[in-house]
């Protein structure tokens, strides 16, 4: 027994380490949503956008100064800490379709 892997059994939950996303590595696939399309529409696959926290507590992207639209993601909580921690990640543009923009966030 000394040294074995636990063994999950039914009813029993085996509880193991969450892999943590630091902000060195956080790295986010995500669609723009609420596009502002006035700035959309100038945003072409490549570019790349700034992401920023506005007060209360909204992130958005940024195209030449103008917000393009807020930032919505399942690891949003984590990128907003480690925007506010000072840390800077920008947005690549994937695919752009209409004002549909689909973006990759890293630092």
């Amino acid at each position: 027994m000394g040294g074995s892997q636990p063994r999950e059994r039914p009813g029993i939950s085996v509880s193991r380490p969450k892999q943590i996303n630091t902000c060195e590595n956080l790295k986010i696939t995500t669609q723009l949503k609420s596009p502002i399309e006035s700035v959309v529409i100038r945003i072409k696959e490549g570019d790349v956008l700034d992401i920023t926290v506005l007060p209360p507590d909204e992130c958005v992207a940024i195209f030449k100064g103008e917000i393009a639209g807020k930032i919505v993601c399942f690891e949003l909580k984590e990128l907003m800490d480690c925007l506010k921690l000072g840390n800077i990640y920008h947005a690549t543009v994937r695919n752009i379709n209409g004002i549909r923009c689909s973006l990759t966030i890293s630092r």
